[in-house]
């Protein structure tokens, strides 16, 4: 044990070292570099000099965010004068870290060349078990539009469906999973054991633990607090707000534009359908 303590300052020098060295390169770069929690964790603690951004609303942050953090929201980053030889690390939690990577652009056309993504935002954050000051609300919903955008982007998703397997046949969230069950407590009962249970070969046994897991559920469904209910330390649980009926209202209109909600989305065209 004392061999393992003894050799602990060394671990946090090199990994304080290594990410010393990426910030190097990265002011050479106008891409923005990605950086890990425990990286970010070991700057933070040696007093390293950066700026640690969270881009989310101003809910959110109170709601929970990483000790020593500014609030400054994608928006408000494009009016507000910034020092461009800092070092920048931004914080999101959006699926797919949407705003964090709309951020970036903002900060490169200020001339800040020298910006960092945290790699799985606030949640892998938590899941290397780095503390959160704030209210810490679990519950975490997705608008349809979100969930959309971060599956055509490829996020790393998990997507459940824990209506009735009738409503389930008849349509669902592409690439959702139906939870098995005769009702829906029965349901959410079976998939809180196997996200409590990660040793067993079941759906625990093969989640992703950089994956966002999605539910769905029907629109009068007591979304959020089912979600407070099956959400497990470290993984990070969102409900679609709106359940399915949103995603289908969305995924119905003919012609709908996505292009001005979020960039990266491609425009189906005219009397185009979303898939």
């Amino acid at each position: 044990m004392e061999a393992l303590n003894g050799k602990r300052p060394l671990f946090i020098a090199l990994t304080a070292l290594g990410a010393l060295l990426m910030l190097v390169n990265a002011a050479f770069s106008s891409e923005p570099g990605w950086i890990m929690p425990e990286k970010v964790g070991a700057m933070l603690k040696e007093g390293s000099a950066l700026w640690l951004v969270d881009v989310r609303d101003s809910v959110k942050f109170n709601n929970g965010h990483i000790e020593g953090a500014v609030n400054i929201t994608t928006e408000e980053i494009a009016v507000k004068r910034l020092p461009v030889n800092k070092t920048f690390v931004i914080v999101d939690d959006t699926l797919g870290l949407r705003m964090a990577k709309e951020a970036v652009s903002k900060l490169n056309a200020k001339g800040i060349k020298r910006i960092f993504i945290m790699e799985g935002g606030i949640a892998a954050w938590e899941r290397e078990g780095y503390p959160i000051t704030g209210f810490n609300a679990s519950s975490r919903g997705v608008t349809a539009a979100e969930l959309k955008w971060a599956a055509d982007n490829g996020a790393a998703l998990r997507i459940y469906d824990l209506r009735s397997e009738k409503d389930f046949k008849k349509n669902t969230v592409k690439g959702a999973v139906w939870i098995k069950g005769r009702d829906l407590p029965e349901r959410v009962v079976k998939f809180k054991e196997t996200v409590q249970k990660p040793e067993h070969k079941t759906l625990a046994k093969r989640l992703d633990k950089a994956s966002s897991v999605i539910l769905v559920f029907s629109a009068p469904d007591n979304a959020a607090q089912i979600t407070d209910a099956v959400a497990r330390k470290g993984l990070d649980v969102r409900y679609l707000i709106g359940g399915y009926e949103a995603w289908a209202a969305m995924d119905a209109k003919p012609g709908k534009k996505t292009v001005g909600e979020c960039p990266s989305c491609p425009n189906p065209g005219k009397g185009g359908k979303q898939r």
